[in-house]
């Protein structure tokens, strides 16, 4: 029976603040890091996220890809990737990047996967995915809205299955608000103050064009969602309960593997 510490699995987690050590604690839980963690053996891999400006986003997927290839040369096991945010984009170029080495890519995760970067130029599932799973922010939620999503289509051959949770962008990848507004919503405006948008119009300007500059304006006169922190919390450990479940499922799709050394969430259920 093939064990499950012979599977590798590797992760690029969300964007967040350039200090390493204020990203570490805010991602402490992040559902990225969250499988990293409870990783049954040593084949497991986990980068950071991209800064705000998204510009080494295709850095990191070229890293990671790298790894996973040099790892499986020595022994092979199937490769589970994850990622979430600008993490999930990277881990989809990573797809690619592994297609193009002639590597099946087993069960490939993705939290909120958003595409604000240059240098990430694949974003549709590539073919030698067996089997996605892509949790996503309910738009009803109206968290992030000008994000929009990526890891939506997929070549064939692919198993795809996506679920819309009703959490904002961070609760989707295991960091949920813990502030709100008087009236009990979340409101995501501390993220573009005023006397940063224009570094915010600066950093969409590649991806969406002249009309950045305005859009960071506007995201200043309204950010709220329709979010309350009691279903930021549950719709992070619904996201978790969800895509743990899809891993389990997958990689018994994929082939044997040890149940008993096996090692997941404990929210999984």
């Amino acid at each position: 029976m093939a064990k499950f510490t012979s599977d590798i699995y590797a992760g690029i987690d969300g964007t967040g603040p350039s200090d390493n050590g204020v990203y570490a604690e805010d991602f402490k839980n992040s559902h990225v890091r969250t499988f990293w963690k409870n990783w049954h053996g040593s084949r497991s891999y986990y980068l950071r996220g991209p800064d705000a400006d998204g510009g080494d986003t295709h850095v990191r997927a070229s890293a990671i890809a790298k790894k996973v290839i040099s790892d499986h040369a020595t022994k092979q096991g199937r490769i589970i990737l994850c990622g979430y945010s600008r993490g999930a984009a990277a881990v989809i170029q990573a797809s690619h990047e592994l297609k193009r080495a002639g590597l099946k890519v087993d069960v490939l995760m993705l939290f909120d996967a958003v595409d604000r970067a240059v240098g990430i130029t694949e974003t549709v599932i590539p073919s030698n995915v067996a089997q996605c799973f892509h949790a996503m922010r309910d738009p009803a939620a109206k968290s992030r809205e000008i994000f929009g999503n990526v890891g939506t289509t997929f070549e064939p051959g692919v198993f795809y299955q996506q679920r819309k949770f009703h959490c904002t962008h961070g609760g989707v990848g295991g960091t949920p608000w813990t502030t709100a507004k008087a009236n009990g919503y979340i409101s995501e405006m501390d993220e573009v103050s005023p006397s940063k948008a224009h570094l915010v119009g600066s950093a969409l300007g590649p991806v969406f064009g002249t009309a950045a500059g305005g859009a960071a304006h506007a995201l200043n006169k309204n950010m709220d969602t329709n979010v309350t922190l009691a279903q930021d919390k549950s719709g992070a450990e619904a996201t978790m309960t969800w895509m743990a479940g899809n891993l389990r499922t997958g990689l018994i799709a994929a082939g044997e593997f040890d149940l008993q050394n096996a090692s997941f969430p404990s929210n999984m259920g």
